[in-house]
């Protein structure tokens, strides 16, 4: 299967996630949403250390709005590769309904973004792959130019790999959430020429966040994180940087999606994606342990539920 430009040119290392752009956003967030002049710069840094994909979805607050006025603002429209999403759809849709909102989703999209076509459009929800025809059929109208799956669970990945045509995944990896790079699932899909987008490097900030500020339903993963700190204080590695350059060093991983709230970070994050791969002996020492981190804690969607059952 021939691969669409946006795939065929491999991505930059380093994708930037978007979410924070139209809301705040995550667990370790101090910052709130960044201003627009704010969002300006963090593009501009960005474009400048060769990143050339940011990462949103509908459902990421007026992210794609700001996304499109900055690009429009700093020249990068039609440059900076976009990539967003599907907004999660019913599973028990006629494929014509279905393929209605696919297109009346992606075209406001457009609309917002200010372009012709998007060059990845992925299903938001991991079960909406049962409409990939119907996202499909967009590529022969020229409003998209590849489709993919943003996952949250391996067992979609593998079903996943039965529809080639969905041709690029996203899903969550880091030192503590092993489901997908130790299952056999990343090694398939780099067979089967499947282009891999990795978020959650840093847990939403739970993997570098202090003990004492660990939220109490997610208090389980302070002995784990411990031991990932003494791995990388062995190495006299910092935190941020043993975290990232772990996920780097994976040769499945085609590029990592990061969120950023502020410039500063933006530049951080460039300066640890300029470092990559880690020495082979820190990576042996992170193999070594296994975390044994169970779902709900690695899992962000069961966060919520988490918190309830401790309330309770």
């Amino acid at each position: 299967m021939d691969l669409p430009s946006i795939l065929r040119q491999p991505p930059s290392r380093l994708t930037v996630g978007t979410v924070q752009f139209g809301m705040s956003y995550g667990v370790a967030n101090q910052t709130g949403r960044p201003s627009f002049d704010t969002v300006c710069a963090i593009i501009r840094e960005a474009w400048d250390h060769g990143v050339d994909v940011l990462d949103t979805a509908p459902g990421y607050g007026e992210s794609e709005e700001c996304i499109g006025r900055a690009l429009e603002k700093l020249g990068l429209r039609g440059r900076m590769r976009i990539v967003t999403k599907v907004s999660p759809l019913p599973l028990d849709l006629p494929s014509a309904e279905a393929a209605r909102k696919i297109e009346e989703g992606v075209s406001q999209s457009l609309k917002r973004l200010g372009l012709d076509r998007v060059p990845l459009c992925l299903f938001h929800h991991q079960t909406n792959i049962c409409y990939a025809e119907e996202l499909l059929r967009l590529r022969a109208k020229g409003m998209i130019e590849a489709a993919g799956v943003s996952l949250v669970d391996a067992e979609y990945g593998w079903k996943a790999l039965k529809i080639p045509e969905l041709q690029a995944w996203q899903f969550p990896t880091n030192v503590l959430d092993r489901r997908f790079t130790h299952s056999g699932l990343t090694a398939a899909a780099m067979k089967a020429n499947v282009t891999v987008f990795v978020r959650s490097v840093y847990l939403q900030g739970l993997i570098l966040m202090a003990d004492e500020a660990t939220p109490p339903h997610l208090a389980e993963v302070i002995p784990a994180r411990r031991k990932i700190r003494e791995i990388a204080a062995h190495f006299g590695l910092p935190m941020p940087e043993l975290a990232m350059r772990a996920v780097l060093s994976r040769p499945e991983v085609r590029s990592v999606v990061v969120g950023v709230e502020t410039l500063e970070q933006m530049r951080e994050n460039a300066a640890l994606f300029a470092k990559g791969a880690l020495p082979s002996e820190v990576m042996a020492s992170l193999e070594a342990y296994d975390p044994k981190m169970p779902e709900r804690i690695v899992s962000p969607v069961g966060w919520e539920k988490a918190k309830a059952a401790y309330k309770a």
